[in-house]
C-alpha cells in the first residue's frame, strides 16, 4: 500500500470493504470494531493503528512470529526437506518409467 501523508488527528485508519464473489454474492466488511467489546462483530472492516513518527506499537501474536527469527529458520528447513523429498520422488518416477520400457524376456 502506498499513501500520501497520513492524518494526524486520528489514531487508528478504518478500510471498508466489499468482497464480490463469482457467484454475484457480497460480503460487506464495514462494521467497525466496538473498543472495549470483548466480541467481535460478523464482518469486521481492516482496521490499521497509526503512531507516531519514530514509535512502534506492540507486536500482535500474527507479527510476533515473524519478527522472532523462528518462523524463517522453519521455513528453510521445510523448503530443504520439500526439495529434498521432490528430488527424491523424482528419482523413484525415472526408475518406474526406465524398468517400464525395457523389454520383457
Amino acid at each position: 500500500m502506498s499513501v500520501g501523508p497520513l492524518p494526524t488527528d486520528v489514531d487508528h485508519l478504518v478500510f471498508k470493504a466489499l468482497q464480490t464473489y463469482a457467484d454475484g454474492q457480497v460480503v460487506r466488511w464495514i462494521d467497525e470494531p466496538v473498543t472495549g467489546s470483548a466480541a467481535e462483530p460478523d464482518h469486521p472492516a481492516p482496521v490499521v493503528t497509526l503512531s507516531a513518527e519514530g514509535t512502534t506499537e506492540p507486536a500482535t501474536s500474527a507479527t510476533a512470529a515473524k519478527t522472532t527469527g523462528t518462523s524463517d529458520s522453519s521455513t528453510k528447513t521445510l523448503a530443504i526437506v520439500g526439495i529434498v523429498l521432490g528430488a527424491l520422488a523424482l528419482a523413484v518416477a525415472l526408475a518406474s518409467i526406465g524398468r517400464g520400457r525395457r523389454p520383457s524376456r
